[in-house]
């Protein structure tokens, strides 16, 4: 992973070279995979909306094929997965939806 150096922006603290430079990582486009956190030698926690969904192996190997087979991004194979799948069951998500507002408007 690569690193930027950022200096703080005051003007009037004197600071050595060493103490104005702070490691700040840069994730290049290429190095980036959805769901996966590089290990940088420190902790770290994705945020909520980051964090990688849990798969069985075979789900993770049906992935696998069925993006290369299409010839696409595993990103986009799952992006049109999930939204094939909500428009088949979108008659449940609306009983769904008017059940929770029945549950608030009473």
């Amino acid at each position: 992973m690569a690193t930027a150096k950022s200096t703080p922006s005051a003007p009037d603290a004197e600071q050595t070279s060493a103490e104005a430079e702070v490691e700040t990582p840069v994730a290049r486009e290429a190095e980036v995979t959805p769901g996966v956190v590089v290990a940088t030698g420190k902790s770290v926690v994705p945020d909520r909306s980051t964090r990688p969904i849990v798969v069985t192996a075979e789900t993770q190997r049906l992935i696998n094929v069925g993006a290369a087979f299409l010839g696409v991004s595993k990103r986009d194979f799952i992006s049109a997965a999930v939204k094939h799948y909500l428009a088949a069951r979108q008659d449940e998500i609306a009983e769904g939806a008017k059940a929770i507002n029945a549950v608030f408007s009473a």
